[in-house]
């Protein structure tokens, strides 16, 4: 901390409050700083040597990857977010962001599950901007390098077949892996979830939906603040968004392919964006699956019991691929 809080002393005059504050799984360190003229300002650092291995495995980018998004794409968004106050690379790899703080105009939830309509609208509108912006700037600049590398490249048929093998024999999830069956359906529908998703169109991916990287606004403003950009990766936005705990159905299916249009000025239908939806959904639950059986392994190790919200989402994903099968 005391390297930080000197960093700190560098930009922000007159500091007299300095206080960490909760900064997620990535590694990276958050503070909230107070100065004495009343300007409050959040720091947030990231280096190599304190993000998990278990992350940095699947997300090799993490360390820089937020820096170079907020340089190079954020600034032309259409979204409301922090405004960047200062920013920098370590030598050692790594880097600083000085961020203004948002908590007085943006409640962060502490769930989404019990999140009224207007707020979701105000969320799926946030990621519908982001997503047919970052389409279009994707297919003009091409993939930038700083990102992490493709989800599709995580999603090998052969390992997620022998994962959910292994799964459905390990004592801790085979009782929910089990009902898994390994037919001849099975077996093509993984190689055809893999050609489908390779064949849509590219976006940037945030990766990382959960309450702690949504703003909501206070009043007046209709679109969330989506922070929190580490780890980033390209692919088809209904990965994205199939990670939120939402009901979906055409309401929102409707509400989502509205605003791509809308802010992406090509028209989208809903039937060819759920049939999308329909194969980033089993994409998305599948490549998982490794992050589950580790949990396990550790688990038998130390002698504990799953989380019941680890066995949910092996349970959800379950569900979803016995369903797609018939």
């Amino acid at each position: 901390m005391q390297e930080d809080k000197n960093l700190a002393r560098e930009f922000v005059p007159g500091i007299n409050s300095f206080e960490s504050i909760n900064a997620g799984e990535s590694g990276s360190r958050l503070y909230r700083i107070r100065s004495e003229g009343g300007q409050r300002v959040i720091l947030k650092t990231t280096r190599p040597e304190d993000i998990p291995g278990y992350l940095s495995e699947q997300y090799p980018e993490i360390a820089d990857i937020e820096y170079y998004f907020y340089r190079e794409i954020f600034p032309a968004l259409d979204l409301p977010g922090p405004e960047i106050l200062e920013s920098g690379l370590f030598r050692g790899g790594g880097n600083y962001i000085f961020f203004s703080d948002i908590s007085e105009s943006f409640n962060i939830p502490s769930q989404t599950k019990y999140l009224k309509r207007e707020s979701w609208e105000k969320i799926l509108r946030g990621y519908a901007i982001c997503h047919s912006f970052c389409e279009t700037y994707l297919q003009r600049k091409g993939i930038p390098s700083w990102l992490n590398p493709p989800l599709e490249e995580r999603f090998c048929p052969g390992e997620i077949i022998k994962t959910w093998d292994e799964l459905s024999r390990h004592f801790l999830t085979r009782e929910i892996a089990g009902a898994i069956t390994f037919s001849g359906a099975f077996l093509n529908l993984v190689e055809r979830v893999k050609n489908e998703v390779l064949t849509m169109e590219k976006t940037i991916l945030h990766n990382d939906f959960f309450p702690g990287n949504i703003g909501l606004p206070v009043s007046g403003e209709k679109r969330a603040v989506i922070i929190d950009w580490q780890l980033a990766s390209s692919g088809p936005a209904p990965i994205d968004i199939a990670q939120m705990d939402l009901d979906w159905d055409h309401y929102w299916t409707d509400f989502y392919t509205r605003e791509i249009s809308r802010w992406g000025g090509e028209k989208v239908s809903r039937q060819s964006f759920e049939e999308k939806f329909f194969y980033c959904r089993l994409f998305n639950s599948a490549i998982f699956l490794p992050v589950i059986l580790k949990a396990a392994n550790r688990n038998q190790k130390t002698r504990k019991k799953m989380t019941p919200w680890m066995l949910g989402c092996l349970e959800e994903c379950t569900q979803q691929w016995k369903k797609a099968l018939g």
